[in-house]
């Protein structure tokens, strides 16, 4: 869609009556502008997907891809045709050791630009509805070949209101209950782990926009001692990881959520993550709400797909014990003959159970 309307004016032929020296720089410089152009507009074209899949973007990488162009077009691309030409004489060696150079410095620019600070950028994750809309506002700006591509200019910017406003969960849990990120009062995600999960938790610091050397910092928000761990939510919300049964016994009915890898009894009140729920839900997100807990699993509970690998039946009940239903109050039976007034009972009760 750029080219189309913009290359007529970029291409142009030099002056008539420019030297030879005037021409090849007229050349040169339009060769390195159109490559840094489509470098530019490629990166803005895949800039959406790139964020939401892998949550960074390389503000730099038209300064990479363009000083690597001369490498490309001028060693790497006739390495390569010459070693294939020389394959049958046994020379290609040739080729492919001009490719290899060229390879090596196509890296050490890469390496250099990914030095520079600034060079990666980061953006939390953002929700699928962005991604559709900025979808949209892509083909509607590149496909009409009228006005009417301005009407993806609205589209552009409300998905980047979406990108903006994702969505950002309270409690994140891993498939197997070994990770938990909570979300502390200065509104990031605290980490405790049973065992080493560097790609979990990398993943998961990449989904809030922050590099992985944050980690360090981000454990020290949960209480540990040889029992469990504990850990409060922005408004005061406990949360705990017991490691025994001493620790799961204290923390029933005091904890608003227990997480733990092992499966946890029914005669606990509190809400519940344990190992039946994470083998029917695979890694869960949850955010407290005024009614409770809304959870966000990977993948269905009540569903089957055939890359789940789920070892059982799919259980539409696995998250019935994340918001449990309180036992009712009982009110002791009063003889009839009490409430007609022919003897005296007991004080009415000062709350009635509805």
């Amino acid at each position: 869609s750029f080219y189309e309307r913009w290359v007529p004016f970029i291409s142009l032929p030099p002056q008539k009556g420019a030297s030879a020296i005037g021409a090849w720089v007229s050349r040169t410089g339009r060769w390195f502008a159109l490559g840094a152009v489509t470098s530019f507009i490629a990166g803005i074209a895949t800039a959406i997907y790139a964020a939401f899949h892998f949550h960074r973007f390389a503000p730099y990488s038209v300064l990479a891809n363009v000083a690597s162009m001369p490498l490309i077009g001028l060693v790497i691309m006739p390495g390569a045709l010459l070693g294939v030409l020389l394959l049958p004489f046994g020379f290609d060696f040739v080729g492919w050791t001009m490719m290899g150079y060229g390879i090596e410095g196509m890296i050490a620019i890469a390496n250099y630009v990914s030095a520079i600070d600034g060079s990666e950028g980061r953006i939390a994750s953002f929700s699928g509805a962005a991604l559709l809309i900025g979808t949209l506002a892509l083909l509607v700006l590149t496909i009409p070949a009228t006005r009417l591509r301005l009407a993806g200019v609205p589209a552009v910017i409300i998905a980047l209101l979406l990108m903006w406003n994702g969505p950002r969960y309270d409690v994140m849990i891993d498939s197997e209950g070994s990770v938990v990120g909570l979300r502390t009062p200065h509104g990031k995600l605290a980490f405790h782990t049973t065992k080493s999960n560097r790609f979990t938790v990398e993943n998961w610091l990449a989904s809030e926009g922050l590099p992985p050397d944050a980690v360090s910092s981000l454990r020290q928000q949960f209480a540990c001692d040889q029992n469990g761990c504990v850990g409060k939510l922005t408004d005061g919300t406990l949360i705990a990881v017991p490691k025994n049964a001493a620790a799961l016994l204290e923390d029933c009915g005091r904890a608003a959520l227990i997480i733990a890898n092992r499966n946890i009894p029914e005669a606990c009140n509190s809400a519940v993550i344990d190992r039946q729920t994470l083998a029917a839900t695979g890694a869960i997100a949850l955010r407290r709400t005024t009614t409770g807990w809304e959870a966000a699993p990977s993948r269905s509970p009540s569903a089957d797909r055939p890359w789940f690998g789920r070892t059982k039946a799919p259980d539409v009940n696995a998250l019935s014990r994340l918001n449990p239903v309180q036992p009712r109050k009982t009110v002791p039976l009063v003889p009839a003959a009490e409430l007609a007034g022919d003897a005296p009972g007991p004080e009415a009760p000062e709350e009635a159970d509805q």
